[in-house]
């Protein structure tokens, strides 16, 4: 694993040395639950692209793919841990995910991806 930095530097550089660049997307809390003691644990870099308007309250909007209720979103305490190891990029997503399509219904789950 590298960071985005690392990756960016080597294609620059033309190296083609192999590495692997790991994101989250939208901030939710699972990331720090699951993901962030074995990322802490071996050392290994990763990005998460934030929807920063959800910190510290529930991921849900028009257009996810969840059928539920809203699954809970990071808090700025475990954004502050994780960047402050100096493995975690917190880069931007969107403040509050839409869906990006002509209609008021989303009808592809990438469409709230804002591509």
């Amino acid at each position: 694993m590298v960071s985005p930095d690392e990756a960016v530097d080597r294609i620059e550089a033309g190296r083609r040395t192999p590495g692997t660049v790991l994101t989250f997307d939208d901030g939710f809390a699972d990331v720090y639950e699951n993901a962030w003691p074995l990322l802490r644990e071996r050392a290994l870099p990763f990005t998460v692209y934030l929807a920063s308007g959800h910190v510290g309250g529930e991921t849900r909007w028009e257009g996810s793919t969840a059928k539920g209720a809203g699954a809970p979103a990071l808090s700025w305490e475990q954004l502050r841990e994780m960047t402050g190891s100096g493995l975690c990029t917190v880069a931007n997503h969107t403040r509050t995910p839409r869906c990006w399509t002509a209609s008021a219904r989303c009808p592809r789950p990438w469409s709230t991806r804002g591509r």
